[in-house]
């Protein structure tokens, strides 16, 4: 899937540090002609990387290589205390053509043009190396160094988007991909009817099903489906709400329906996704 091309870096600058603070994060669809690292600090919430879908929370950090579109986004109206808040770190490619001492980092920069996910103990390091304010750009340039440094040891990586996945849209396609999702992130706790999100973006039902799958590689139910665990999630981490009101308030009409749902996606009910939280 083709998507919104963000220019990062001023033209030359082989790597940009900068700290991303939003109440919530809004879904943008996009990729950079950079490199890029995500470590989210506060907030948690749905993460697309090619086409993958999934939850991201702090105790992560992730790696996007050139060109793979990828979004971070809250889910529902609610809003993390203090805002979301996370370090980002952009990198050009050529910094590892141009610095021969780097090139033994090209296999980590092939496998992130996938996406990496790395886990609590190099995100840590990562953040670490990131937080101190460096006052000169020598400086920042260690803080990179290290950080890549750390991630070129790890071994727990996970690769995100699937071996067959390829960015072919072009920009009206991408566009019309952003709306659905944006009606999508906006209405998933409705009922969400097929003929009236199809008239949104002037495409038949059969259509629209066909374009979204192709896209995503997700039905439109299926997608729905995992914005509203998502959401239930952060209320049963975060609330005392009951469960029953729980799977009405994400959009689910049976309680039933909500936990076979939930366990199909989480491998756990929610009654004991709520205790593994709470007793983390």
């Amino acid at each position: 899937m083709r998507s919104t091309v963000w220019r990062i870096k001023e033209p030359g600058r082989l790597f940009k540090k900068t700290r991303s603070r939003d109440p919530t994060y809004p879904f943008r669809w996009h990729h950079h002609d950079d490199i890029e690292i995500f470590v989210p600090v506060r907030g948690a919430g749905k993460v697309m990387a090619g086409d993958y879908l999934g939850d991201f929370a702090p105790g992560e950090a992730y790696l996007f290589g050139v060109s793979l579109p990828h979004a971070f986004y809250t889910v529902g109206p609610e809003r993390t205390p203090g805002g979301m808040d996370a370090h980002v770190l952009n990198l050009s490619p050529e910094l590892f053509t141009q610095v021969p001492e780097l090139r033994e980092l090209e296999p980590l920069v092939a496998r992130a043009r996938r996406g990496l996910v790395y886990g609590a103990v190099a995100a840590r390091h990562v953040r670490e190396a990131l937080s101190p304010a460096a006052k000169t750009q020598a400086r920042t340039l260690i803080q990179v160094l290290q950080v890549l440094d750390r991630l070129r040891q790890s071994r727990g990586a996970r690769t995100l988007a699937s071996v067959g996945f390829r960015s072919e849209m072009d920009d009206r396609q991408s566009t019309r991909v952003d709306t659905i999702c944006g009606y999508l992130h906006a209405h998933h706790a409705e009922a969400v009817r097929l003929d009236d999100l199809a008239k949104h973006v002037h495409m038949t039902p059969a259509a629209l099903c066909r374009f979204f799958k192709r896209a995503t590689a997700k039905t439109v139910i299926e997608y729905v489906h995992e914005l509203r665990v998502g959401r239930a999630c952060r209320l049963l981490a975060e609330t005392d709400e009951a469960i029953t009101q729980i799977a009405l308030r994400v959009g689910f009409q049976s309680l039933s329906n909500f936990n076979r749902t939930f366990r199909k996606l989480k491998r756990v009910t929610p009654r004991e996704y709520r205790r593994r939280w709470t007793q983390a």
